[in-house]
């Protein structure tokens, strides 16, 4: 009988669990839904050793013979301490609480109360996702497009000797002379103008210092690279980066100004790191004007346009057929014509009636950055600006509140097009907060549903749901 109150809080439980993530997964993406298979299945094999492998191993246990065992002196001494501790300490102490109701009770109100000030005061900071230890730090190198291999590879073994140079230098002012990073894989891709390093290091428990920390080390010795677009320390996120603003708006602009200003005050908070933005510039592209002359040839830029396309790059001509295989034949200019923009300017260009122009006759052209992406949200144009925390003690929520209320408003006076949206954990935990008003209801009543059945009491149950408040005291 004594497995019925267990056996209750299982099946609870998976109700629980199903009950809070079909909240949950429409709202919150395919981690929350990959998540609810993963905790339902353990929940479900619980509920099996519970029901059936549970009241075996009762049965079977040796704690059931040990009466007459004779214990080992760290046994009796670990007794003896709790023993000590339980007579002296907890017993006096909870005879005081009971016979001062009313003394004990102001005492926890006046700690919960001011626990609650320093968290309205800003004394304890809260963020939804904390840093998590981790055993290895990811370098993002984001060189300007149609860099060259070579010179990519050059970049990401530069940093690579940079953090080897740093883990020499920790290995040598340790007792143990072990190095901090264990090993460094180094990948180019997913075009050659990208690279990343996974920096592999040592165990936590060993190195005596924070991924955090390690990796402000490493940015430091690596320093900026000019060349590069974008270059990131740090951990990847399935929420996304602590500090992710998406500018919007249609007059590009406006937008671009708003994006560069907004960076230039990032860069002045000592609390953020490697601020970047998804706003690449493209590669280098020959932009066609047409002159008067061209219209009155009966030429559209279209058509223009097209002749060069196929002069510089070709023109699919004919198939071939050659055993199982297909062979695509193209005509272009030979290579000895297509090397500079002067040949370009001699190129012929056909009207319809079949006379022929030198480009430079009829169209001007100028050389600008293309665009390789065109990123929306919401129906416009965004680009967004993101940043990682230089310390794990750094509060996102803060850092986001400051950004919100003193460093956006003035951009939007001069750039009155511009709209942001707040993107990356904090809309992550925008999410939750929603689902948990239409979730945590629910799963309160059930979980209350499981304590009273397992305590058999409706009246200790509710003694201890109005503890839960009190649980605040002393977090930090």
């Amino acid at each position: 009988m004594e497995v019925l109150p267990a056996v209750t809080s299982a099946l609870l439980t998976t109700t629980i669990t199903f009950s809070s993530f079909f909240f949950l997964d429409g709202r919150s993406g395919d981690f929350f839904s990959e998540m609810a298979i993963v905790v339902v299945g353990t929940v479900t094999i619980s509920l099996i050793e519970v029901i059936i492998i549970l009241p075996s191993h009762i049965a079977h246990s040796k704690a059931l013979n040990s009466l007459g065992k004779k214990k080992s002196f760290m046994e009796r001494l670990g007794d003896s301490i709790i023993n000590y501790l339980r007579d002296n300490l907890y017993q006096p102490t909870l005879r005081f609480a009971i016979r001062n109701k009313l003394l004990t009770m102001a005492i926890m109100v006046g700690l919960f109360m001011i626990t609650m000030g320093a968290f309205s005061g800003g004394f304890i900071r809260a963020t939804y996702f904390p840093n998590i230890e981790r055993e290895n730090i990811e370098v993002q190198l984001k060189m300007p497009s149609g860099t060259s291999e070579r010179i990519t590879m050059d970049r990401l073994n530069y940093i690579e000797s940079k953090v080897w140079e740093v883990s020499e230098d920790m290995r040598l002012r340790r007792d143990d002379s072990l190095h901090v990073v264990k090993s460094i894989v180094r990948t180019l891709g997913p075009t050659i103008d990208q690279g990343s390093l996974n920096i592999i290091l040592i165990s936590s428990e060993v190195r005596e210092m924070s991924s955090f920390e390690i990796t402000n080390v490493f940015r430091e010795a690596v320093g900026p690279i000019n060349t590069s677009e974008n270059l990131s320390f740090g951990t990847a996120s399935p929420f996304g980066k602590p500090i992710s603003v998406s500018l919007l708006g249609n007059n590009l602009t406006e937008l671009q100004l708003a994006k560069e200003e907004f960076k230039a005050k990032l860069s002045g908070l000592t609390d953020i790191r490697d601020i970047i933005d998804n706003d690449q510039q493209g590669f280098k592209e020959v932009k066609l004007k047409l002159k008067n002359k061209a219209h009155l040839l009966g030429l559209d830029l279209r058509e223009v346009t097209r002749q060069v396309r196929q002069g510089f790059y070709g023109q699919e001509v004919q198939r071939l057929q050659r055993g199982l295989d297909e062979v695509k034949v193209w005509e272009r200019y030979n290579e000895d014509y297509r090397r500079s923009l002067q040949q370009l300017e001699d190129m012929r260009i056909r009207t319809t009636t079949g006379a022929s122009y030198p480009l430079s006759e009829i169209a001007d052209y100028h050389i600008e950055l293309g665009t390789i992406e065109i990123n929306h949200l919401n129906a416009q144009r965004e680009i967004q600006v993101e940043a990682d925390l230089a310390s794990s003690d750094v509060s996102a929520t803060d850092i986001n509140a400051n950004i919100r209320d003193s460093i956006l408003p003035p951009i939007f006076g001069k750039y009155p097009s511009v709209r942001t949206s707040f993107e990356g954990q904090n809309r992550e935990a925008i999410k939750t907060q929603t689902s948990a008003k239409q979730v945590m209801p629910v799963i309160m009543i059930l979980i209350l549903a499981i304590v009273t059945v397992t305590f058999r009491s409706l009246g200790q149950t509710v003694v201890i749901f109005a503890l839960i408040p009190f649980s605040f005291i002393g977090v930090s």
